[in-house]
């Protein structure tokens, strides 16, 4: 739609949909004395749905109490959390990839989703799931692979206010209800387990800086805050930790399937940087392998993280040079800027040449000319993807370690599946069955 109308559309009597890198900006980036004046709307609020009355720091909507929160975060993101982090993301991508050895053939869409629930369980909750070594997906697997749904059923509804909660009962049955019901007991549990165990963890994880430790400096500070506060914090983190890490090792493996060539130049760019599969580190991955990061930028640039809108109520400012009057609903749409020609040239192919420098062995010019930032994968202003290092760092990692140790090919199954045709948008991706056959690179076993 943006295509035929141009830059800004209306998809409701007072919402605005924007689509150029200046209104994202406008919308997300403007500030007065560092606070949001595109107030977030109510419109991924679930609280009133889910039961659950504090979401946590993604969910909440008064820019004050947001600054507060997100600043009693900041310590959970520093350098020596992010740092004491790395072993257990290690281990974690390691046993993924020797699954994927083991196994040889594998619905890549459900073992995606257990990697991202053994990973985010280990950052947030200090808790080993082994869902991996198991091989079957736990009821929280099943679950959340749920929520997307229920949020998406969410934000429809709060557009016809009189009709929510009848059209609710019937849209989500009630074996549905119940299981997200029972899912977000369990993930509460988690939380309060962490939260016991204090200071006595096998390593450092995302809520150490926040949980009130005996004794230190932090405690003090943090003495006023609630367990149920934490527990608010700890599953909004885990949320922000499963869906979008999930579609972005989910596309990319795809896409890479899907292209031969550029899957080849990222084994070659890994296997001669990297004379050993333990030589691969986090530091390397970012410092020295631009094709590896340019193939992240790529994917996405064509995946975002959220596949959805960012929807501010406009104070009566402009928005790209379009005075927009206080009330208004505003948001950019990430997707259709990625396949705008006015910005990238083959803009729905998968092309990571885009994103390398002009000196690089394998530089295009035919995309020297695109806009290379008008699609932007993580929020920024007050609300700006804290979690975004952990992420690069994933996916670094899971990308450089399969290129390494395996050749990836779609499997007769998977070679059917088109990611656009096929996936379907909630308030996630949510991806159909991608079968891939893996086979050990002829370097080394990961096997013991």
């Amino acid at each position: 739609m943006l295509t035929r109308t141009g830059d800004v559309v209306r998809i409701a009597p007072n919402d605005l949909v924007f689509r150029t890198p200046q209104a994202y900006k406008d919308i997300y980036g403007s500030t007065i004395r560092r606070r949001e004046i595109f107030v977030k709307t109510d419109m991924q609020d679930l609280s009133e749905f889910t039961g659950f009355p504090d979401l946590g720091v993604a969910a909440e909507r008064n820019p004050e109490t947001h600054a507060q929160v997100a600043r009693a975060l900041q310590p959970s993101f520093s350098s020596r959390v992010l740092h004491g982090c790395h072993d257990v993301i290690h281990q974690v991508v390691d046993e993924f990839v020797t699954q994927l050895e083991r196994r040889g053939e594998v619905n890549l869409t459900e073992w995606v989703d257990y990697f991202a629930h053994d990973i985010s369980g280990e950052l947030v909750y200090n808790r080993e799931a082994k869902i991996m070594k198991s091989g079957d997906p736990t009821p929280d697997v099943i679950a959340s692979r749920k929520m997307s749904y229920l949020g998406a059923v969410i934000v429809a509804l709060k557009r016809l206010p009189l009709l929510k909660f009848p059209l609710f009962v019937c849209l989500i049955p009630w074996a549905l209800a119940s299981g997200i019901s029972t899912f977000g007991k369990t993930v509460q549990g988690y939380a309060r387990a962490r939260i016991a165990k204090g200071g006595k963890v096998r390593h450092l994880d995302l809520l150490e800086p926040i949980i009130p430790l005996e004794g230190s400096i932090v405690s003090q500070e943090s003495k006023k805050r609630s367990d149920d506060w934490i527990v608010a914090q700890a599953n909004s983190l885990m949320a922000g930790a499963l869906g979008p890490v999930t579609n972005a090792i989910i596309s990319s493996i795809l896409l890479l399937c899907d292209s031969p060539d550029t899957m080849k130049r990222l084994q070659e760019e890994i296997r001669t940087t990297f004379e050993s599969y333990d030589d691969i580190t986090v530091e390397a991955c970012q410092s020295a392998c631009p094709y590896l990061n340019a193939v992240i930028e790529e994917d996405l640039r064509l995946v975002t993280p959220a596949p959805f809108g960012l929807p501010r109520y406009s104070p009566g400012a402009d928005v790209d040079g379009h005075f927009v009057p206080p009330g208004v609903t505003v948001q950019t749409c990430n997707f259709a800027a990625a396949r705008s020609p006015d910005y990238y040239f083959l803009p729905r192919e998968f092309h990571p040449e885009r994103f390398l420098q002009e000196t690089h062995q394998w530089y295009d010019r035919r995309f020297s000319n695109d806009t290379k930032h008008a699609v932007m994968p993580f929020s920024i202003g007050p609300r700006r993807c804290t979690g975004a290092t952990i992420a690069y760092t994933e996916l670094r990692l899971i990308l450089a370690k399969l290129a390494w140790a395996l050749d990836v090919e779609l499997s007769a199954a998977g070679k059917k599946v088109s990611w656009e045709d096929a996936v379907k948008v909630y308030a996630t991706y949510r991806f159909p069955n991608v079968w891939i056959k893996c086979e050990k690179a002829k370097l080394v076993s990961l096997i013991t």
